[in-house]
């Protein structure tokens, strides 16, 4: 803990240095076309978190550092965002703000401008970086942030995102509309890996829980949507200091239309893994080395040409005890390599349309040496097709195909497998009466290894009840695969399905937003691995949740309380009955607080997080899954200091994880005859994290700071 005293102190020596400028009372009123007040808009300066939230009369007032010319940013759920240059000066004027409605009262609900992006954000989990970087515990983590918001299970010994009764396959990952077929580190058994993608890479961060439109396929429970950077507003370099690693990049801007960039690094968690303890027995930490790189071109008719790349070598070893050896520790080393490239085109298309054509290849190589040497390769070719152009009014269409060429091949029978895929869809965007919005749509999927087609129709009807209110219905089939593992010894198997029935409510209004969603899944054609395997498994999986969050511009305020209740059983894999899975618990609570202190630059937060006992398979138990582990209980803190010396802007960063030391059970492994087990638990006490972000030659205030609530 001496290095956290360090930083500590450290941070409250430049906070001290800090100076406070005067301030001043900005007023003014914001009112719609016809001159009615609008209640409940956030205004604010862009770049800063000066802001406030008009009142019922339409007013609003908030003290602000003199700025001189700067921008004046209005934000309303049913309105359009609206900016408005003024001059900041001490005896300024009230000024008067006129905004627009949408030009259609669900545009949220509709598809996003580049077409493969077709999710309903009103139902969906947006994060940007800040909210990932600053969310207790999450160690920058994109998927360790998500497990804090509701429907995501609490499953610490995996680093997948376990939605709504799905297992961690259930779950796919996108970069700029293209799968990523293996979004996590390869890693030893029962040991949390993190996400391959660093958030600072992207600028949407997208997570949709069910009910998501034709244009996804392939995923059962979820689909996580990553948008990669547009360009920079100029050339910069960014430098990474963590305890585990280094990490720099730099992206150069040649002109206005034209950019690129490279980011590198290292990282050996030996060091940081016996600063914290951790327990387990490894004979080669996990040792990384990254590479990512990224080109953008502005064409003259607006179109957008991005290429992302990424590649990474990994290799960790351990000894893990062997429960039908009576626990003595067997040797396992897991190597990969992992490699993706995605190339896309965004143009207009029509008067008001657009289009857009990727194509990405996924490579993975798993090797896994223990008393034999097993693993597999995968290599996946993706080309995807999009199109959305108006009809009549306010209406329009989305279209889209998209084909795969996958190879796979396991190490343990020396086999290859080839698959060709292909998928089409369509989705109409309709205003009905009123304020009614409907968008049924159809995706049809085929693989010539299942040698089999599969429809599925899906549709979404929202209301807005009002400026601040919204209430929507989604049903939806949806498909997946299994894996080529299973493919690879069961060819005759088919396609798994799962029927979402989604019922949501929304109150947003002056920061405060209010979700609740109930939901019904019904699984059929599962895989089952019983005998010769088929798809004679099923199940169910429903629940509730809750979402509350208050953000509070003005006062640097962000916080939020979640609460997830799920019913589910299933009988898949070697399930003999219907039962919950070991991934499942019934309820899962989160409470999550951050504070921004402007005057010091200073970001702290906390969480605490709840989850009931999990279901563990004990073969002296004759109910099947019928024992549970103990409650989840987890406490995490963490502090951001955000400094800037003329172009050069650092964010250093401090958490602490499981602050009270909770030994934390997620399961056991029993030996085949149940004489002996193992807990699978988590392998440390507390784990400490100080970490120092570095931009040279680029002032990232404006970016960071539109980032606050």
């Amino acid at each position: 803990m001496h290095a956290l005293r360090y930083y500590v102190i450290w941070a409250v020596l430049i906070c001290a240095n800090m100076t406070f400028a005067q301030e001043i009372s900005l007023r003014g009123n914001v009112i719609d076309q016809r001159g009615h007040a609008v209640a409940g808009a956030n205004v604010f300066v862009k770049g800063t978190v000066y802001g406030a939230t008009t009142e019922d009369d339409g007013s609003f007032a908030f003290d602000v550092s003199p700025l001189g010319d700067t921008v004046l940013v209005v934000r309303h759920l049913a309105m359009q965002t609206a900016e408005v240059m003024v001059n900041i000066k001490i005896g300024i004027q009230p000024i008067t703000i006129r905004i627009r409605p949408q030009s259609t009262l669900l545009e949220e609900a509709s598809v996003d401008i580049r077409n493969h992006r077709s999710i309903d954000h009103n139902r969906s989990i947006t994060l940007t970086t800040m909210d990932v970087d600053t969310s207790p515990g999450s160690d920058g983590d994109v998927t360790t942030a998500l497990r804090q918001f509701p429907g995501v299970q609490t499953v610490g010994e995996s680093g997948a995102l376990f939605v709504r009764g799905g297992s961690g396959e259930e779950s796919k990952t996108f970069i700029d509309g293209l799968e990523i077929t293996y979004p996590y580190v390869t890693g030893v058994p029962d040991i949390a890996q993190r996400s391959r993608y660093s958030p600072h890479l992207f600028e949407g961060i997208t997570f949709s829980t069910g009910g998501y439109a034709p244009a996804y396929g392939g995923a059962l429970s979820s689909i996580l949507s990553l948008d990669s950077r547009q360009h920079p507003t100029q050339s910069s370099t960014v430098v990474a200091l963590l305890p585990y690693g280094l990490q720099g990049g730099h992206d150069q801007l040649f002109n206005k239309r034209t950019s690129a960039g490279i980011d590198l690094g290292y990282s050996n968690f030996g060091p940081y893994y016996r600063l914290i303890n951790h327990q387990t027995d490894w004979t080669q930490a996990p040792e990384n080395w990254t590479a990512n790189a990224n080109f953008r071109y502005t064409m003259k008719d607006g179109g957008v040409i991005k290429w992302y790349g990424y590649a990474n070598t990994s290799a960790q070893a351990a000894n893990l005890p062997d429960v039908n050896n009576a626990g003595e520790l067997a040797y396992l080393g897991v190597n990969n390599r992992n490699a993706v490239s995605l190339l896309t085109l965004e143009r207009p298309f029509s008067s008001r349309g657009n289009m857009y054509v990727g194509y990405g290849f996924n490579f993975n190589h798993d090797e896994y040496r223990a008393t034999s040497a097993t693993g597999n390769l995968q290599a996946q070719h993706q080309l995807r097709l999009a199109i959305r152009t108006p009809l009549v009014g306010a209406s329009s269409i989305d279209v889209g195909a998209e084909g795969f060429s996958v190879r796979f091949s396991p190490t343990a029978t020396s086999s290859t497998i080839f698959d060709h895929k292909g998928a089409v869809w369509a989705e109409l965007t309709l205003p009905v009466v009123g304020r009614a919005t409907l968008r049924p749509g159809l995706r049809v999927d085929y693989s010539s290894l299942l040698t089999q087609a599969a429809l599925s129709p899906r549709i979404t009807a929202a209301y807005q009840l009002s400026a601040a209110n919204r209430f929507s219905l989604a049903w939806g089939k949806y498909t997946q695969q299994p894996d080529y593992m299973y493919l690879a010894a069961m060819p005759h198997i088919g396609y798994q399905q799962a029927h979402h029935y989604i019922a949501n409510f929304q109150h947003n209004r002056g920061g405060h937003l209010v979700r609740v969603e109930g939901y019904y899944k019904d699984y059929t054609a599962l895989l089952t691995t019983l005998g010769d395997g088929t798809n004679n498994g099923s199940g169910t999986a429903s629940g509730v949740e809750v979402f509350y969050r208050n953000q509070q511009g003005d006062k640097g305020l962000d916080y939020w309380l979640s609460y997830s209740y799920l019913h589910t059983k299933r009988a898949y894999l070697d399930f003999p009955v219907r039962a919950m899975p070991t991934f499942a618990t019934p309820h899962t609570v989160h409470a999550v607080a951050k504070q921004f202190v402007r005057p010091i630059g200073v970001y702290v937060g906390g969480l605490y997080s709840l989850a009931t006992g999990r279901p563990y398979l004990n073969p002296n138990n004759p109910v099947f899954l019928g024992d549970r582990t103990a409650a989840y209980h987890n406490v995490n803190i963490n502090a951001a200091l955000l400094r800037k010396w003329g172009n050069t802007f650092i964010t250093v960063v401090a958490a602490v994880n499981n602050v009270l030391a909770n030994k934390q059970v997620f399961g056991y492994h029993y030996a085949d005859d149940g004489s002996f087990r193992v807990p699978v638990e988590r392998p440390y006490g507390r784990s400490l994290l100080i970490a120092a972000f570095i931009s040279i030659g680029r002032d990232r205030s404006d970016e960071i700071l539109n980032q606050l609530p």
